[in-house]
């Protein structure tokens, strides 16, 4: 008998009591979920929906100074932002077909398209088309990101929904086309145009825009091209090259495209957007054939030009927006802005073919003796290039790499200290918490030295410099099993763990040339890496300080004491003179003028005379002249390479640094063209830029390089003197040799005191070019004469003003003019003056001229035997008439008897002393020894032709005895 069940009994409380609770739970659960809701929206960014643009990367273009695409910036995303009007209906209606074919029916949501598609996706049995409205997929790729998440989608919802109550249809669809990721780093319709086929969306023949709106699904598996590596080989030809970030990739057709083009072509003619006819023809035509791969760069030049342009436009975003540097550089990436610039990419491109040509062409003709071609230094036992205290410089690379080329060093240099291994500390360099391997080197059969940078060692927290040693620590060893092999010749290091680059050939080279009418930057050469692919090379010209030595002493010495007060007649004495009890300096001919004006100190490269010049005028008026050129920044020291007081113990504030140019850092080659060009422009100048013009992506002007500030180097007169002195020196003066056609010209030649720089500045009317060589490595000197620099020099402004008329005079302006002067006294020149040669004209401004004559010129008979007035005693043969400089003041300091001035010849006191009244009276009784000889022997000859003649006589006279003897006999033969 079963077991009766009670019957449940569901009275009014009860139920009331169920009711209740349901309801409570109820009321929780929506609280829970509007909670949960509110707290999902309230996480959405905020979003300007009226301006979606704006937050699409845009790729900015470069053009050359004649408005010529030189290249697509390279950046995350290449883009183009282009209006509706311009994308073709084909196109359009392409991507609504396959991505949303109600598209202009829903809000936003649509739930009808989501069962839609998968009924499509059901009768195809594949995936041909998403549930996503565009819409959505806007909100997402423009506010959200791609996580697959209840939360995102409750967002994408949101967004979608706000998007249809802000914007029409057209605009959605506008924006959706213009950020839709098509591969190959293409987004957006347009972007997608050119990178594949080479033209503009608006060109787009109906097969390709269906070939674009397929790639939607996939961009990985549906672009039309496939990139790989050369060094990746393939079993189908490649239809083309692409670099980037200084990879070369090979290009190949991706068929898969072309499968996925028919299904939105069957698409469209399925839901009647194309007629029949259109779809045949669409089918038939060779899609994958009209590829053309877009060369984002439409140049061949080396990366020096590019990257300058790049840093100055950021630069110049920096101050516009007033952001960060890095902001700034990640807007240029991405803002899609227009820049035109300055480059004359004609010139650039023959200045550095030419120097593709140096290592053959120039360096290999060097002569070279300790060291390698144009370069000297010294080994250690082990080949290591060491400075003159035994530090290494570079590794030889021969010792430094093993035979699988991996950094290696030898056993018994390497010890095992508690688990940590130590290694010679010699074999790197150190800055801040980072240790770098020094470069290696290797000299060629040519015997051109040639290095090899290792970079930084990525060891992150595992390695310090402690004293001579570098220590790895026992857990960096145990976590990276990877980093070293040891064998019995040694310790070889894992490349991963640094950054191995090309060779580079020493010495190096850079060149700056801008226009003196605009201050722009027609060309620049940062360096001989001229065939290297890779971005961001070091631009030796904008980047790398060096001693500038005599390049500098223009500025320092002459302008200074031009801009205050000194004339261009006063006179400085160029003699060896103690300072702080030292003979110092010498002059590098060895050769002293004495007095002599300004001009002259500088034809005759004259070291007394700059420092003179410096101690007599004051470090800080110095410093005024080299903060108008930039060099020195007082406000902001760590914008310039200028060693104060307060940074360093050894510092810039010293006769040596700042009277000869010998600092502690130094300049760039980039900053001193700078100031030879504000000379050539006159002496108010604006900065040099490359940058023309900056346009936003609306075509808004944000920067303007004519609208740059006027900087003062010096007064219109003082520049017009200087750059007369550096004409005159470019003719006869320690630059002599420089020429460029018939241009006027003016130039300097540079050295310092290391013999590790060489410099040569010159500028025309139409340029200012400056060249730089050195090693990478200062400490290794130049053995090259200036004659080096000059004929390079030479080359490159041949190559500048070739197709330019010349130009034969500077401008002057109109209150100074010429004036005949001594080159001794600075004072009108005289007849005596003119006669000694000692006159040249100079340069004054109106009122400064000198008003008396030099009289301190004297000519005399001179002795050509002993340069010295000649005596009564002096033959005529040997008088030559000669003029001498009396100075007025004796010889300051201390004298070295073997350093005198050229003009210390007392003429006065110093007569002839090879003929004197002993030197007469020895001539006069060797003349007298001379005629008694002279009778002796003519006596001698005398009695020997008397002899001759009587026995000649004799001889006769025995000759007619017989004669008459024999005719007596004849006549008494007759008679008988």
């Amino acid at each position: 008998m079963k077991k009766r069940i009670p019957r449940f009994h569901l009275n009014k409380n009860r139920l009331l009591l169920i009711l209740l609770g349901l309801a409570f739970a109820l009321t929780l659960l929506v609280g829970l979920f509007s909670s949960l809701l509110v707290g999902i929206l309230f996480s959405i960014p905020d979003t300007d929906l009226k301006n979606l643009s704006t937050s699409y990367y845009q790729t900015s273009s470069i053009y050359d100074e004649s408005g010529n695409l030189l290249e697509n910036i390279e950046s995350e995303e290449f883009r183009t932002i282009i209006p509706l009007k311009d994308m073709p209906e084909n196109l359009r209606k392409s991507f609504i077909a396959i991505e949303d074919k109600r598209f202009y029916q829903h809000r936003g949501l649509d739930p009808r398209g989501i069962a839609s598609s998968l009924l499509d996706n059901f009768r195809a049995g594949s995936m041909v088309r998403g549930g996503s409205t565009i819409t959505q997929q806007l909100a997402r790729n423009v506010f959200l990101s791609q996580e697959k998440s209840l939360d995102r989608k409750i967002k994408e919802a949101y967004l979608s929904l706000r998007l249809e109550s802000v914007l029409s249809k057209d605009q959605i669809l506008e924006a959706y086309l213009n950020r839709i990721n098509l591969g190959q780093g293409a987004y957006g319709v347009q972007g997608a145009s050119q990178t594949y086929f080479s033209k503009n969306a608006k060109d787009l023949t109906l097969a390709q825009s269906a070939l674009l709106a397929g790639i939607v699904k996939s961009p990985r598996d549906y672009s039309p091209l496939l990139r790989v590596p050369v060094t990746k080989k393939m079993d189908r030809p490649a239809i083309g090259q692409q670099e980037i970030s200084g990879v070369d990739y090979n290009l190949y057709l991706n068929p898969k495209s072309l499968d996925r083009q028919k299904i939105v072509l069957a698409e469209l003619y399925r839901q009647g957007k194309i007629s029949k006819e259109d779809y045949e023809t669409a089918k038939k035509e060779d899609v994958l054939a009209s590829i053309v791969p877009l060369q984002k760069k439409h140049h061949s030049m080396s990366s020096y030009a590019m990257d300058l342009i790049k840093a100055q436009a950021s630069q110049e975003l920096a101050k516009t927006y007033q952001i960060s540097l890095d902001e700034a550089e990640h807007k240029l990436f991405t803002g899609g802005y227009h820049i035109e610039t300055s480059l004359n990419l004609d010139l650039q491109g023959k200045i550095e073919n030419f120097y593709k040509h140096f290592l053959e062409d120039y360096l290999v003709q060097t002569s070279y003796r300790e060291g390698a071609r144009a370069l000297t230094f010294q080994s250690n036992d082990q080949g290591h290039v060491v400075d003159a205290n035994g530090e290494i410089l570079y590794l030889a690379k021969d010792q430094a790499l093993d035979p699988q080329l991996r950094f290696f060093i030898p056993t018994n240099q390497v010890f095992n200290d508690q688990g940590q291994l130590s290694l010679p500390a010699s074999y790197f360099s150190f800055q801040a918490r980072h240790i770098y391997i020094k470069p290696l080197y290797s000299i060629d059969s040519n015997h051109v030295l040639k290095t090899y940078d290792l970079g930084q060692w990525k060891l992150e927290d595992g390695a310090k410099h402690q004293g001579d040693r570098v220590l790895i620590s026992k857990n960096f060893l145990t976590s990276h099993p990877d980093f070293m092999e040891v064998t019995p010749q040694g310790y070889s290091f894992n490349p991963n763990y640094y950054s191995p680059s090309q060779e580079t050939i020493q010495p190096q080279l850079s060149t700056v040339l801008i226009d003196n009418q605009t201050g722009y930057v027609r060309a620049i050469i940062g360096g001989l890496d001229i065939q290297s692919k890779g971005a961001k090379l070091l631009n030796r010209a904008t980047m790398s300080p060096r001693v500038p030595g005599t390049a500098i002493l223009p500025f320092n010495a002459y302008l200074t004491a031009l801009e205050y007060g000194k004339k261009p007649a006063t006179i400085y004495d160029d003699a060896l003179e103690e300072n702080d009890g030292v003979f110092w300096p010498e002059n590098p001919s060895g050769k002293y003028y004495g007095l002599e004006t300004m001009r002259k100190n500088l034809e005759h490269d004259s070291y007394t005379v700059p420092v003179k010049i410096v101690k007599d005028l004051g470090f800080k008026r110095v410093l005024v002249t080299l903060a108008r050129l930039g060099i020195y920044k007082p406000r902001t020291p760590r914008d310039d390479f200028f060693v104060q007081a307060d940074e360093e113990v050894y510092n810039d504030l010293t006769l040596d640094s700042l009277g000869l140019g010998n600092m502690r850092k130094g300049t760039t080659c980039y900053n001193l063209a700078t100031g030879y060009y504000g000379l050539a422009a006159g002496g108010s100048y604006k900065e040099p830029t490359i940058i023309k013009s900056i346009k936003d992506p609306s075509g808004s002007l944000i920067y303007q390089s004519k609208n740059r500030k006027n900087k003062k180097l010096c007064s219109r007169e003082n520049a017009a003197i200087l750059t007369d002195f550096l004409r005159t020196n470019a003719i006869r003066g320690q630059a002599a040799g420089v020429s460029v056609k018939n241009n006027a010209l003016a130039a300097i030649y540079g050295a310092n005191k290391f013999a590790s720089d060489q410099w040569l500045f010159g500028y025309t009317p139409y340029y200012t070019i400056g060249t730089w060589m050195g090693c990478d490595q200062p400490k290794v000197s130049l053995n090259s004469n200036k004659d080096f620099m000059i004929d390079l020099w030479n080359q490159v402004a041949y190559l500048a003003h070739k197709p330019l008329e010349s130009i034969e005079k500077f401008p002057l302006p109109d209150q100074i003019h010429y004036v005949n002067i001594s080159e001794k006294s600075g004072l009108l020149a005289s007849s005596q003056t003119e006669r000694a040669r000692a006159n040249y004209d100079e340069l004054f401004e109106e009122g400064q001229e000198p008003t008396s004559y030099d009289t301190k010129h004297r000519t005399y008979k001179v002795c050509r035997l002993s340069g010295k007035r000649i005596t009564k005693f002096c033959p005529y043969d040997t008088i030559i008439l000669k003029s001498f400089y009396q100075r007025p003041d004796p010889y300051q300091g201390k004298k070295r008897p073997d350093k005198l001035p050229m003009d210390m010849e007392n003429i006065d006191q110093d007569f002839c002393d090879i003929h004197t009244r002993e030197w007469f009276e020895d001539q006069l009784e060797k003349e007298r020894d001379q005629a008694r000889e002279k009778s002796r022997k003519q006596d001698r000859q005398g009695n020997r032709k008397k002899k001759k003649d009587d026995q000649k006589k004799d001889r006769k006279k025995q000759q007619g005895g017989s004669r008459e003897s024999k005719e007596k006999n004849q006549t008494s033969k007759k008679r008988n």
